[in-house]
């Protein structure tokens, strides 16, 4: 069954974004992008990019709200910069992590590293505040970080480790 749906996977999802989030996801090596996909051909991929375009055909807004009050912007996806709340950061100034398990639901753990006057940022992005489809947020990064930002989902030297786990009904990260 599983291998059905890698080869199915495969033949429908053959773009750079989808090996991402595959190799991350179940963590194979066979999803390495640079022994899938030639230089030029990473290149020619992020050149075509079109951003806004690829989350309308998948699916995937490019604003979150809070879950109590869809009114409360929280993330924004734009050319130029991130939103996250009132602050509008560069994406070539941002730096993420991202961390996610799966136990009984998906765990999505998320933090942004930023210069602002000097000063090192390191914010959490808490997506149990955000009404969000699971990996939607994930996806996200990584298509505006490619086009815009500092491609750091080209290698796996980005991801942080966090483990979550319930305690009492309350999520804890470690």
């Amino acid at each position: 069954m599983t291998r059905n749906l890698n080869r199915r996977f495969e033949k429908k999802h053959s773009d750079i974004v989808s090996y991402i989030f595959y190799r991350e996801f179940y963590k194979q090596k066979k999803y390495d992008i640079k022994r899938n996909f030639t230089p030029s051909e990473i290149v020619n991929f992020i050149q075509n990019l079109d951003c806004k375009s690829y989350a309308e055909a998948n699916n995937i807004s490019t604003e979150y709200y809070y879950v109590q009050n869809n009114e409360y912007p929280i993330l924004k996806f734009e050319e130029n910069y991130f939103q996250h709340y009132t602050r509008k950061i560069s994406w070539k100034d941002l730096f993420w992590k991202y961390s996610f398990i799966m136990n009984d639901e998906v765990y999505e753990f998320l933090t942004t590293n930023y210069t602002n006057n000097n000063k090192e940022i390191e914010e959490e992005i808490i997506t149990d505040k955000i009404s969000a489809k699971s990996f939607h947020i994930f996806l996200l990064f990584i298509l505006y970080d490619l086009k815009y930002g500092q491609k750091l989902s080209l290698s796996r030297g980005y991801y942080t480790k966090k483990k979550c786990f319930k305690f009492l009904g309350i999520k804890i990260w470690d």
